[in-house]
């Protein structure tokens, strides 16, 4: 029977649930082989037993049907029975694939063909097969319908009544399946008259009595159809209730149940008989006898040696179509775990609360109170939005765990061997990001099965194993989720793609001839771009890689390829937490308010306007900003959007900024004078601009409303969000504003070209920049600043003779380049900075002005020109020679007690150079590797150096007993300083050489795998004192 929506949605649920892992474990069964996991084994049959229960309950005949066939298969699985070979696999998964696509069309489900599946799941029990098309259409045996023909795959067994009558016929296979654990087989006869009406019973109340304790294996007539008047009819059924208490149970007299026996039982009277449906023999005569009835003879022919394996039922449009059409009557539901509900109760209960505590206070007209009460209130509804969007997470799980099913298929049907490996499915998105994440996760991860991962016999030429190997992991990082796809295939061929996109006219020979490497794997992306020799039912079309781009666009993603030619290729996915709440930076333009995701702002600017001259400068027609070294195209929002603005400076055009001024004004026209720049530097993907505006505001956490139908063709916008004042404020689409403002790859690679032509023969360094006066710049390498304070030159103090300053809490003692070099002196007068460096286990503070900025530059220090104590030399930053201060020199001359108790080697005037302690120093930065060496040569040491690990290994190899110890940077070219010291650990000549790492990426991660491989110690660049004391405990500690 068919019950309410509720209950059928209820089932529906369940059932899902069930079929959640179902794919994953059958493919854990084929991969056990004959070492079967009776457990794991249970655990799908149990899930397969408890959907066909539902749907006897529930009056779902098919899926009641197919479930129970599917039952048989695994209950002979499990009882060793039959072997899970791929063939038998695949077989049971496409049967659960069309019980899943009933399950989720449920409403239509009883009209679902199932045949063939039934068919194969029959022939795999049998251990042989005819394919489903070449035998007749058939319905399968059911409770609602007439008992079926003969089976071309299976024997059909006559099932005869106590006179000997042909009751009904039953499948062999399915009859012998269903006395495992213990079960019963009964034949009960039925009256119409004495058994249905005459009880005020209805055939679908008997036949739902009969499922609660039981299951009816076969009908002699159709059960969803009226029965004649006086009409008997007989029900083949299956149970584990013993057959004397089983007529008072069933409310039926004790003769009209009869026991239908095992086939190995004895005959030894005339009893109910099962007979091949094919034998020409008369049936045995049979008595009715009150005793109780022994076992029957039973024969059937031998069946004969299996010929072929079992053949899995093609998907049919019927299929397809059920697939796509879904009952609209079933509501999207959403589990959520009991702990988040009484969490969310709880709040509301807090918020209620402080509800009643805001209107008293406003009643009061008690100002404290009602700001008391409004910060409760922000800090519970704080709360309570974060539980609410908990609800919403989902597990990537969900969308990886169907990923083995789909790679082994494709393994199978390309002739590959693919190991899948998953990582992190317990990392939790929003529900709409992993709705929307399926099919471009689907196509990427099908790409690097077809594309990717090489046949066997190409690996083995390869030299690589004949399994290939394909990644898909999850993590945090930065407040977003990344997904990796990674293979060990052959990699992408960005020449070959490269050759495509210009054939297509998607790419200019110009242009090709000045792009990366990564930006010709990026033309993947662009529509109709396929590199497959033939078109397949698995790619080669040309579309997909721009849809996946564009559906990862949709929900805020970003997405990036590394590769390497013949030794596969990683995609990265970055996305949002969620969709629903997004942190977003506000600014405006004119009296419009915009909102940009906080995912693709990089950082924020205001060029000062005595700066526009120097930083924005003109690229062909592009206007860019010198940031860093780095040329960042502009764009003005209030140009591309066409609004007026209220900072005229901002509505003049780059020219004029730089002072091309128009020869002829209009008489009168008042003079827009010079004001600061304001600008957003975005990102979307790999391409990075900044966005020119009016004013920036805060960041606040913005309720995503999508935008109506009237502005789905807006390539501008994301969607909008409504504001604590109520006004509207529209969020910007950042890689939508690029296509609009005509950004695109070739003004980008123009930009990095004019950058490139002054790289080549320069290293890049972290470096903090500041000015000692007006024209003179200066900088010290970034690694040693602690922290940046700002100051008033009121607040500094002479006491006893030294300049010190309130600093947390005590004094910090305070310095200006002035007092140990030969600089201008610093005008202490106004707004101070003071850079605080912590050396020799003491705080001090570099007094200096303003501004200061953090930059990572390529550059080239002069270490002649301008060299003097506490200068270490020059180069040019940002358009002005910029001194290189020495910090450690100039602290050491103005606190010169600090560095009298550190450890320094003695060594015997006569000692020669034998007895001196001998480094090799591995760093591939020049600045670095000479200000390092200065340092160990100055404490009375002997320094050779590497400028990487390859050559460091090939200095080792050719003297070992040379050096002592080994100071090594671990970011380097050719061979990184973790490759170094596994060579060197590995070796036995080295076996006691200490080994200290120099390096400015000492995260944990770096620190644990250093010392796993052997690493002594980490040390930070250009940290003088900690270098010096450390290579002295070392070397001390190594000799004891």
């Amino acid at each position: 029977m068919m019950m309410d929506d509720e209950t059928l949605q209820m089932y529906v649920e369940e059932a899902s649930e069930h079929l959640g892992d179902i794919e994953n474990d059958l493919l854990a069964i084929e991969q056990a082989g004959r070492d079967i996991d009776e457990e794991l084994v249970n655990k799908v049959f149990r899930a397969a037993h408890s959907i066909k229960g539902g749907a006897g309950f529930l009056g779902l005949t098919r899926i009641k049907d197919l479930g129970h066939k599917i039952e048989n298969v695994l209950d002979m699985i499990r009882n060793r029975e039959l072997t899970p070979d791929p063939e038998v696999v695949n077989v049971v998964l496409l049967a659960f694939d069309k019980l899943r696509d009933m399950i989720q069309n449920v409403a239509e489900s009883n009209d679902a063909d199932i045949g063939e599946h039934l068919a194969a799941l029959t022939a795999a029990a049998e251990g042989s097969t005819v394919r489903p098309s070449a035998a007749p259409e058939q319905k399968p045996a059911s409770p609602s319908s007439p008992p079926p023909a003969p089976s071309a795959s299976g024997e059909m067994l006559e099932i005869r009544n106590r006179a000997g009558e042909v009751a009904l016929s039953v499948d062999k296979t399915e009859l012998e399946q269903t006395r495992k654990g213990g079960k019963t087989v009964y034949l009960l006869e039925l009256d119409e008259e004495r058994d249905v009406r005459g009880k005020g019973k209805t055939l679908a109340g008997i036949r739902d009595s009969l499922d609660s304790t039981g299951t009816i294996l076969a009908a002699s007539v159709d059960l969803s159809a009226p029965l004649s008047p006086g009409q008997s009819f007989y029900l083949l059924f299956v149970s584990i209730i013993e057959d004397d208490i089983l007529p008072a149970l069933l409310d039926l007299r004790a003769e009209t149940v009869l026991t239908i026996p095992a086939p190995s039982a004895a005959p030894s009277a005339p009893a109910p008989s099962i007979v091949p449906a094919a034998a020409v023999a008369s049936p045995a005569a049979f008595m009715p006898d009150d005793s109780p009835a022994p076992a029957a003879e039973v024969t059937a022919p031998a069946p004969e040696p299996a010929a072929v394996r079992p053949v899995a039922p093609a998907r049919t449009e019927d299929d397809a179509r059920a697939k796509s059409t879904r009952s609209g009557s079933q509501t999207e539901s959403l589990r959520v775990h009991v702990s988040l509900l009484e969490d969310l109760m709880n709040l509301a209960g807090e918020l209620v609360l402080s509800r009643n505590q805001l209107m008293q206070a406003i009643s009061s007209n008690a100002p404290h109170q009602i700001e008391v009460a409004g910060q409760r209130i922000d800090l519970v509804t704080s709360e309570l939005q974060e539980t609410i969007m908990l609800t919403r997470m989902q597990t990537v799980g969900t969308i990886f765990n169907k990923f083995p099913r789909v790679v082994r298929d494709l393994a199978r049907s390309l002739g590959k061997e693919i190991d899948l490996q998953l990582e992190g499915t317990e990392v939790e998105l929003d529900k709409t990001i992993i709705e929307g994440l399926g099919d471009p996760l689907t196509h990427l991860v099908r790409n690097s099965a077809d594309h990717g991962i090489e046949p066997p016999a190409e690996r083995a030429a390869a030299g690589k194993p004949a399994m290939g190997t394909i990644t898909l992991k999850a993590y945090h990082a930065a407040g977003q989720v990344n997904i990796e796809i990674a293979d060990d295939g052959r990699g992408l061929n960005t020449e070959k793609i490269l050759n495509k996109a210009m054939e297509k006219g998607l790419v200019s020979p110009e242009q090709a001839k000045s792009m990366s490497e990564k930006e010709k794997a990026q033309l993947i992306f662009l529509p109709g771009l396929s590199t497959a020799e033939k078109v397949t039912d698995v790619s080669g079309r040309g579309v997909g890689m721009d849809v996946v781009k564009s559906n990862l666009d949709q929900l805020g993603g970003q997405v990036d390829i590394e590769t390497s030619l013949g030794t596969g290729t990683i995609i990265r996915i970055k996305l949002p937490l969620t969709l629903a709440i997004i942190p977003s930076l506000l600014v405006s333009v004119g009296e419009e308010r915009f909102a940009i995701p906080q995912v693709n702002v990089d950082e924020l600017l205001s060029v000062p306007a005595a700066q526009i001259g120097e930083r924005i400068e003109m690229v062909g027609d592009a206007e860019v900003l010198l940031l860093r070294g780095e040329l960042i195209p502009l764009l003005y929002l209030s140009t591309i959007l066409d609004l007026s603005t209220n900072d005229c400076q901002a509505a003049r055009t780059i020219p004029r900024m730089l002072g091309k001024e128009h020869e002829e004004r209009e008489e009168g026209a008042v003079e827009c004078p010079m004001r600061d720049i304001n600008l957003v530097v975005v990102s979307a993907g790999q391409f990075r601009y900044g966005l020119v505006v009016d004013q920036l505001h805060d960041s606040v956490e913005i309720v995503v409303k999508p935008l109506g139908r009237h502005f789905k063709d807006c390539q501008g916008y994301a969607g909008a969000t409504i504001m604590g004042d109520g006004h509207v404020a529209l969020i910007l689409d950042v890689a939508g504003l690029g296509r609009l403002g005509e950004l695109n790859l070739s003004l980008e690679r123009t930009v990095q070209a004019k950058e490139e032509e002054t790289r080549d023969d320069q290293e890049k360094i972290s470096l903090f920049t500041f000015r000692n006066a007006p024209q003179e710049y200066c900088a010290v390498p970034l690694d040693l600043v602690a922290r940046v304070e700002l100051i008033d030159a009121s607040e500094i103090e002479e006491v006893g003779g030294r300049r010190v300053i309130k600093y947390r809490g005590g004094t910090l003692p305070v310095f200006s380049l002035d007092q140990a070099t030969n600089v201008s002196m610093l005008e202490q007068s106004g707004e101070l900075v003071v850079i605080v460096f912590l050396m020799a286990g003491h705080e001090i503070g570099l007094l200096a002005k303003a501004p200061v900025d953090a930059v990572e530059a390529r550059v080239t220090v002069d270490t002649f020109t301008l060299k003097q104590p506490g200068i270490s030399g020059s180069a040019i930053i940002g358009g002005h020679t910029t001194l290189i201060v020495d910090i450690h020199e100039l602290i050491q001359t103005v606190q010169p007690d600090w560095f009298a108790v550190r450890g320094s080697i003695e060594i015997p005037d006569d000692a020669g150079e034998v007895g001196v302690p001998h480094l090799l120093l591995v760093e591939d930065s020049d600045f670095f590797r000479n200000q390092v060496k200065k340092f160990i040569e100055d404490d009375g040491y002997t320094v050779d150096t590497a400028a990487d690990g390859a050559i460091a290994w090939s200095m080792l190899t050719a003297g070992p007993e040379k050096y002592d110890l080994v100071v090594t940077d671990i970011e380097m070219p050719n061979m990184d300083g973790f490759e170094l010291t596994r060579l060197i650990r590995a070796d036995e000549r080295f076996s006691m050489m200490p080994i200290m790492a120099l390096t400015s990426l000492a995260g944990e991660e770096d620190v644990a795998r250093g010392k796993a491989l052997g690493v002594d110690d980490y040390l930070v660049k250009l940290d003088k004192e900690r270098l010096l004391q450390a290579i002295y405990d070392c070397l001390k500690r190594y000799a004891s």
